[in-house]
C-alpha cells in the first residue's frame, strides 16, 4: 500500500478545515439552539459574553434570543459563501481573459508571419504570371514553404474558425504549387533564376499543354479566393493587423 505524501495530507486537511466564517456560523447556531432549549444555557452563554466582550444581558432574555442567533449565524454563513463565490468567479474570469488574450497573441503572430510572407497584392500576379509568362524560382520556392512549413502544427490556431480558413489556404496553396510545378519548366535562352511555361510541349501537344494551363489557373483562383476568405474573416473577427498587406 502505497503512503500519502505530506502534500497529500496538507490538501486533505486543507479541504476539510472549516472556513472562519463557517466556524462563527455553529457558534451562533449552538448558542441559538441551546437558548431555545434551556435557561441554564442561556446564563452560561451570558457569562461568556460578559467575560470577553463585557456585553451584559439580563436573564428575562427568552428563546427570542436564541431565534435572532440562529438567523444571524445563517445570514452571516450567506453573506460569507456569497462574497467567497464571487471571489472565486472573479479569478475564473480573469484567468480566463487572460489566457483568451495570450491566445489572440499568438494567433495573430502566426497571421501576420503569413500575410507578410505572402503580401496580398502580389498574389493575383503570380497567379498570373504561373499560368501566361512564368514566375521566379524565388515565387516558386515562397509558395512551396507557405504550402508545407505553415501547415506543421506550431502554426495551429487557436480559433477554430480561423483555423479552418488557414488550412484551407494552405491546402488550396499546395494544390497550386502542385499545379505549377508540373506546368512550368526550364526553357534555353532564359535566364537562370526564371521559370517559364514549357512551349516547346505546346507544339508537340497541344492539349496537354492547355490542359495543364488550365489546372494552374484552375488551383490559382482557388487559392486566391482562400486568400480573399481568410482576410475578410480575418478583418471581422478582428485579427488582421497588417498594414501592408
Amino acid at each position: 500500500m502505497k503512503l500519502p505524501t505530506v502534500a497529500q495530507v496538507i490538501d486533505v486537511v486543507r479541504f476539510f478545515r472549516p472556513e472562519f466564517y463557517n466556524k462563527a456560523t455553529w457558534l451562533l447556531l449552538i448558542a441559538g439552539i441551546a437558548l431555545t432549549s434551556t435557561s441554564i444555557t442561556e446564563r452560561i452563554l451570558f457569562a461568556f459574553l460578559d467575560m470577553q466582550f463585557n456585553l451584559k444581558l439580563t436573564e428575562s432574555s427568552d428563546s427570542y434570543i436564541g431565534l435572532a442567533l440562529v438567523i444571524l449565524g445563517l445570514s452571516y454563513n450567506l453573506a460569507g459563501q456569497t462574497l467567497r463565490l464571487r471571489h472565486e468567479v472573479a479569478l475564473t474570469a480573469s484567468a480566463c481573459s487572460t489566457e483568451a488574450t495570450e491566445r489572440k497573441a499568438h494567433d495573430i503572430a502566426i497571421l501576420e508571419n503569413l500575410f507578410e510572407e505572402l503580401p496580398y497584392e502580389s498574389v493575383s500576379p503570380i497567379i498570373n504570371n504561373a499560368s501566361m509568362a512564368g514566375v521566379s524560382i524565388a515565387v516558386c520556392e515562397l509558395i512551396s514553404a507557405i504550402a508545407h512549413t505553415h501547415n506543421s502544427p506550431p502554426y495551429e490556431l487557436h480559433n477554430q474558425v480561423i483555423e479552418e480558413k488557414r488550412r484551407l489556404l494552405v491546402s488550396t496553396c499546395a494544390s497550386f504549387y502542385e499545379a505549377m510545378l508540373q506546368f512550368l519548366g526550364h526553357e534555353s535562352g532564359y535566364p537562370e533564376n526564371m521559370v517559364v511555361p514549357p512551349y516547346s510541349l505546346k507544339s508537340q501537344n497541344r492539349d496537354a499543354f492547355y490542359s495543364m494551363q488550365h489546372n494552374v489557373s484552375k488551383s490559382g483562383l482557388a487559392f486566391l479566393a482562400a486568400y480573399e476568405d481568410l482576410i475578410r474573416i480575418c478583418k471581422s473577427e478582428n485579427y488582421y493587423r497588417v498594414k501592408n498587406a
